[in-house]
């Protein structure tokens, strides 16, 4: 059966303590624990037409401007103990009567107290004979049974009020016991993890059974709840799909009466974003000022450079061509050549060299350089595409659009050469939402041409996945690469008003997501992006 309310209880106190007693009259009150009024939960007619009560049977009887209770009725409020008087005209605190409140002939009232708080009070009135001692210890002893009933309501509000707030948190919380054993968990923490509230039951909280956390911080955890500290840090936790997230953890652990750890409070919120753009904002601004490192260097380079093929030309030009001579300076020009080719990806990179840049349509640009693709990779890595036909334009430089083709192709056969596999080419128009653009910023929302390049290969190490776009950083080995591929793509899709993404597990291959902000007429077909 449904438990009764406050109001049902002092209904039926009121109703035993008249019986018990006699009484015509009385009424049930609660304290307000806010501001120390007397609610009445329940009373008889006790007042005429005079004294007006907003809801029936119900009414309000405040403390004075001394903060004392006044009149008769406060009396035992005030003093903590309980009386009667069978002459209430002739008790001292007697202040009179409102206007028509009933002829009151004689009183009892009992204050209603838990511990050393007043919770409310019991107050009867104009029983068939004099009150006596009895009846006080009659109405005390229901007054106990009273205040229990009190204090039992409002310890349950005051725990739905906590449960209604932790199950409407934004933040995971968890129970668990001394051991760590899952006892409750709130709906957002479910929602993190992806398990619902019995799935989790009974298991050890997964932040603690993540394989990412080091052993360390494991320890200091274990340390600090042993030694009934508090414990607050990042960890890596584990979702229901296999997958992690990173977590602001603080563990709070919670002792029982007799003083040992009985549970432990668990507070979780996923940072996972804020890492992400953290580190983000890190690489972007290392890259901003390796470009700006690099830019300069170019520069000077760039002369030099300028001044070792012009004296080169001058030398080639003033000796004869069987002079042996003719074979160093064409071997000096060559590589002045390609050194100022590298100036060029290096100023590219670092945005400061002016490409141009026309609106143009990519997908016979990207077809094209799948025709000459296949001649230069292993045959053993099998290529499939899907080149939308419909897409809008975008302001670029062809022989770049060709250049980052090529380079992310490239790069997607050499990690297959060993064993082959399938390169996989995309071209589609996207639509970028707010999310996404302040995950992968700086980029404005809106339509997008996405080129995407994966592979089945080796894929990258999570260690220096944040790496790959640095100059001069490569995996390959000596000779085969020189580092600046990835971090010239990089600044051309940068220089254009795009992003490059990029997605790895190791043995599970890597794709490459570039975008390219469109211009011109928007395209009939627009996919979501993921």
């Amino acid at each position: 059966a449904p438990e009764c309310s406050i109001a049902e209880i002092g209904q039926v106190v009121l109703e035993q303590a008249r019986k018990l007693t006699k009484s015509e009259h009385g009424y049930v009150n609660e304290t307000d624990p806010e501001n120390g009024d007397q609610v009445s939960l329940t009373l008889t007619e006790m007042f005429g037409k005079e004294c007006s009560m907003s809801v029936p049977n119900q009414a309000r009887f405040p403390k004075g401007s001394d903060g004392i209770y006044p009149g008769l009725w406060g009396h035992s409020l005030n003093t903590g103990k309980s009386f009667f008087t069978n002459h209430p005209e002739r008790h001292p605190a007697f202040k009179g009567l409102p206007n028509g409140h009933v002829s009151l002939e004689r009183f009892l009232s009992v204050p209603v107290l838990f511990g050393d708080e007043l919770v409310g009070q019991i107050a009867l009135a104009n029983p068939e004979r004099d009150y006596d001692e009895k009846d006080l210890e009659l109405i005390e002893k229901l007054a106990g049974y009273y205040g229990l009933g009190l204090q039992r309501k409002r310890t349950m509000e005051a725990q739905n009020i906590l449960i209604s707030a932790i199950n409407n948190a934004s933040e995971g919380f968890v129970i668990t016991d001394s051991s760590g054993k899952t006892k409750f968990a709130n709906p957002a923490f479910c929602s993190m993890t992806g398990y619902s509230n019995e799935e989790l039951s009974g298991h050890y909280a997964l932040f603690l059974e993540s394989q990412c956390n080091d052993e360390a911080t494991l320890a200091d955890i274990t340390l600090a709840i042993k030694s009934g500290l508090a414990w607050a840090g990042t960890l890596s936790c584990s979702r229901k799909d296999g997958n992690y997230y990173i977590g602001d953890v603080s563990l709070i652990p919670v002792r029982s009466d007799r003083g040992d750890i009985a549970n432990i409070v668990s507070i979780v919120r996923d940072i996972s974003q804020e890492v992400r753009l953290q580190e983000q904002l890190a690489q972007s601004q290392k890259m901003e000022a390796i470009g700006t490192l690099a830019g300069g260097i170019a520069h000077d380079f760039n002369n030099i450079i300028f001044a070792i093929i012009g004296y080169a030309e001058l030398a080639k030009d003033m000796s004869s061509e069987t002079d042996p001579v003719q074979t160093y300076l064409r071997h000096i020009l060559e590589s002045g050549d390609r050194a100022a080719n590298m100036i060029r990806q290096i100023l590219t990179f670092s945005h400061q060299s002016n490409p141009e840049k026309t609106a143009l349509n990519i997908t016979p640009i990207i077809k094209e350089g799948l025709k000459f693709l296949r001649g230069a990779i292993p045959s053993s890595v099998e290529i499939i595409h899907d080149i939308r036909q419909d897409l809008p334009n975008i302001n670029a430089d062809p022989t770049q659009v060709y250049q980052i083709l090529m380079n992310l192709c490239t790069n997607a056969a050499y990690s297959m050469k060993t064993s082959g596999g399938t390169l996989s080419v995309t071209l589609s128009a996207v639509e970028l939402g707010q999310d996404f653009t302040d995950l992968h910023g700086p980029l404005a929302p809106g339509k997008y041409v996405r080129l995407t390049v994966s592979d089945t290969g080796a894929g990258i190490s999570p260690k220096i996945i944040s790496r790959i776009f640095e100059p001069y950083f490569t995996t390959k080995s000596v000779g085969e690469g020189t580092g600046l591929g990835l971090s010239v793509l990089h600044g051309i899709v940068k220089s254009y008003g795009g992003t490059v993404t990029v997605y790895s597990e190791l043995g599970q291959g890597a794709t490459f997501n570039v975008f390219f902000p469109t211009v011109g007429v928007e395209p009939p077909h627009v996919e979501e992006a993921d």
